[in-house]
């Protein structure tokens, strides 16, 4: 039998105002004054590199 089993480990942290993850609109653009910041653990940043040309904004 195969072992479908997968396992995570989270690579960092997401900071948002909301509490709840009910209160969390679907899309940013819902809530554009809202402000969040994803913080990636330190042995992950060197992944970052070259990503500063990309964006999702409009």
């Amino acid at each position: 039998m195969m072992n479908n089993k997968i396992e995570m480990e989270p690579i960092g942290i997401i900071r948002t105002p909301y509490f709840d993850h009910t209160d969390v609109p679907i899309q940013g653009r819902f809530k554009p004054e809202a402000e969040g910041r994803a913080e990636l653990s330190k042995e992950y940043e060197s992944g970052l590199a070259d990503l500063e040309g990309f964006s999702c904004e409009e």
